[in-house]
């Protein structure tokens, strides 16, 4: 029978010995970079290698056939084709978590939006790294999140911010244009834009899960409130345009507008960042599913897993750290490759293996 040592010291030795035994058995897959399932499935290549500070920010499709890749504190623009460097930035400001290129103007001539996360700020970047504008209302508190769309038709991009007390709208200046208050705090926003036969729609998410879809002039169209308490709203064209992609607790969730589960995944580790896309990894084939979810653990890994396009798990892989990842087409086909961030500089190339 154990015996409480004597020495109090060692008790609480033995004790933290047992819970990291534990920690390090639950991580073990993660400490394992490497496929864990779908070995034959996709071929991998790299298709980016460098270095970023704080880690592969973003990886996004941009209009002319380009890829942007980017940390906390720079990027290069990509030509999609042979990968040779189009354009290098270097930000003029402290780190970026969450950046995302836009075209403010429409005149082909690049920004860099702040999405912010909670905890950066939210605003815009020129061509070259230096800071346009910078949105924060709230003094000691940075805006939640941040994202840009066109839906009033008027050739610029405007701004639509989840604050700590409701919806700002912004122009492309980054003045407020009208806010939207509402009682529970909102957690994120989102833009769906069908093009010019559908309906624009800024979609935002509050804390207690409530779903609000409203105009580009805030009013509010419609609401919806899940049975379950959803959290970290996006968008997602996946099994087709016009569907949400978020988490509740431990799993993540694709619905309908109507707030209808379509798609539910539970992964074997926890995390707390995530992403997704539709990938049309075949010609002859509807979209699969691709998902990144960032584990919650001491080895910052994160977990890459595709799914057919009737939801079933055919391919999963352990990375270093992220998320972000986008689609590029194929020179050869329409089908679409997938690129993948991977720790501190490295982006890979996934696609169909058809022999």
């Amino acid at each position: 029978m154990f015996k409480k040592p004597h020495n109090k010291y060692l008790y609480l030795i033995l004790i933290f010995l047992f819970i990291f035994l534990l920690i390090k058995k639950h991580f073990k897959s993660y400490d394992q970079l490497g496929i864990l399932k779908g070995e034959h499935f996709l071929t991998k290549s790299l298709y980016y290698e460098g270095y970023f500070i704080g880690g592969v920010r973003l990886v996004q499709s941009l209009p002319d056939k380009k890829v942007a890749i980017f940390g906390q504190k720079d990027g290069v623009i990509l030509n999609v084709k042979n990968n040779t460097l189009k354009a290098a930035v270097a930000f003029q400001r402290k780190a970026v978590l969450k950046p995302e290129i836009v075209d403010v103007e429409n005149d082909g001539r690049f920004e860099i939006m702040l999405r912010g996360s909670g905890y950066g700020d939210v605003g815009l970047l020129d061509y070259n790294g230096k800071t346009l504008w910078i949105y924060k209302p709230d003094k000691k508190l940075p805006s939640k999140s941040m994202v840009s769309g066109d839906l009033d038709r008027d050739g610029r991009l405007e701004f639509y911010a989840a604050t700590h007390n409701g919806l700002h709208r912004l122009d492309y200046k980054g003045r407020k244009i009208w806010e939207v208050e509402v009682e529970n705090r909102m957690d994120s926003v989102a833009v769906y834009d069908p093009g010019k036969n559908g309906v624009p729609l800024v979609i935002t998410i509050c804390f207690n899960g409530q779903i609000q879809f409203r105009n580009c002039n805030g009013q509010l169209v419609r609401e919806i409130k899940p049975k379950i308490k959803f959290r970290d709203l996006q968008l997602i064209n996946w099994p087709t345009s016009g569907h949400i992609l978020a988490k509740s607790g431990k799993s993540i969730y694709i619905l309908d507008f109507n707030g209808k589960t379509i798609f539910k995944y539970t992964p074997k580790y926890g995390f707390n960042n995530f992403c997704g896309t539709g990938v049309k990894l075949s010609d002859n084939q509807n979209p699969y599913l691709a998902v990144i979810t960032a584990a919650r653990s001491r080895t910052f890994r994160q977990l890459l897993s595709i799914f057919s396009p009737d939801g079933k798990l055919v391919y999963q892989e352990v990375l270093k750290k992220g998320p972000t990842l986008c689609t590029i087409s194929s020179d050869s086909s329409k089908s679409e490759h997938l690129l993948v961030g991977d720790g501190t500089g490295n982006v890979w190339e996934y696609r169909l293996n058809t022999k």
